[in-house]
């Protein structure tokens, strides 16, 4: 546990992938502490975003979990559509929809003798 309060590394965001077995293995730890958590929160009161705080607690928990089982683990960078790499790859694909649009417009324009 003194790992996880002193890391300099946190693994957020609850996104993972692992063999079924692990799955297994974790969600059962997981979930019997979020049971036993949910017992004693009451949420009825919190506002949306604080209501969320079972998923927060999900988040840390998975780094504890992580130094119990010691998994070998492969980082892979997340990108949102405010990054730019995956913005320049829509702005592609819009352009290239439009193309392709376009395209079969002038298409039907000229089968249905639009064009004179």
């Amino acid at each position: 546990m003194n790992n996880v309060l002193n890391a300099k590394k946190i693994y957020p965001a609850n996104m993972f992938m692992m063999p079924k077995s692990m799955m297994n293995e974790y969600c059962q730890w997981l979930f019997a502490i979020l049971d036993k958590a949910e017992s004693n929160i009451d949420i009825s009161r919190y506002k949306l975003y604080q209501a969320r705080v079972f998923g927060f607690l999900a988040e840390r928990l998975f780094n504890v979990w992580i130094d119990y089982a010691k998994p070998k683990i492969l980082r892979l960078s997340v990108y949102s559509l405010n990054d730019i790499p995956l913005l320049v790859l829509f702005k592609k694909l819009i352009r290239k929809i439009e193309q392709y649009t376009h395209k079969v417009i002038r298409k039907l324009k000229y089968k249905l003798n639009l064009y004179r």
